[in-house]
């Protein structure tokens, strides 16, 4: 029987996901480093947190420990989407690659990293922003285009699903995904 606290398998799995859609790092002060294409990954990162995509647009997170990153998992697409048929669409081939300074009066300086792939008539873009003055919090946006004149259906679409392995009790990483039920479930 378990105990009153442990997580379930489920609730497990469910706590994987949101811990790679809100990774954080108590490091501050840190400008970003940039992006660079180390053989066929490209890489955006700053002092705590980096986010390293493959030419098949899949993606992992990184984390910089004494000059030495440490992957967070094997490379997976986080974001794709599913058709109403159940086909699920994630492998797009890397077409466009963009790195630019960013500024704006919210957040100051960063970075953008922009990367494009197509997977037949489907485009996929995906925007990754660091700041400068905000360091292990990347700000991620993706956008599809179906460039046929034929329709698109979809049944869903998956953003930041990055899953973050658990060994022992558990993984030493925080997670804050804020919610409010009227039921006041935790």
């Amino acid at each position: 029987m378990s105990e009153p606290n442990e997580p379930t398998a489920s609730r497990r799995a469910v706590l994987q996901l949101l811990a790679g859609t809100a990774a954080y790092s108590a490091l501050s002060g840190v400008a970003a480093q940039g992006a660079d294409a180390r053989g066929p990954d490209i890489v955006l990162r700053d002092g705590a947190i980096g986010l390293q995509f493959d030419s098949r647009l899949h993606s992992r997170i990184v984390l910089p420990a004494a000059g030495y990153e440490a992957a967070l998992g094997d490379f997976a697409a986080s974001e794709y989407v599913v058709t109403h048929d159940d086909r699920t669409l994630d492998d797009f081939t890397l077409a466009e690659q963009r790195l630019e300074p960013v500024r704006d009066a919210t957040h100051g300086p960063g970075q953008r990293l922009t990367l494009r792939g197509e997977l037949g008539t489907l485009e996929k873009s995906v925007q990754v922003t660091l700041y400068e003055r905000h360091p292990g919090f990347a700000i991620l946006r993706t956008s599809y285009h179906n460039a046929s004149d034929a329709p698109l259906r979809l049944a869903r679409w998956v953003n930041c699903a990055h899953r973050l392995p658990i060994a022992g009790d558990g993984a030493p990483f925080g997670s804050f995904s804020g919610a409010s039920h009227e039921d006041r479930r935790d």
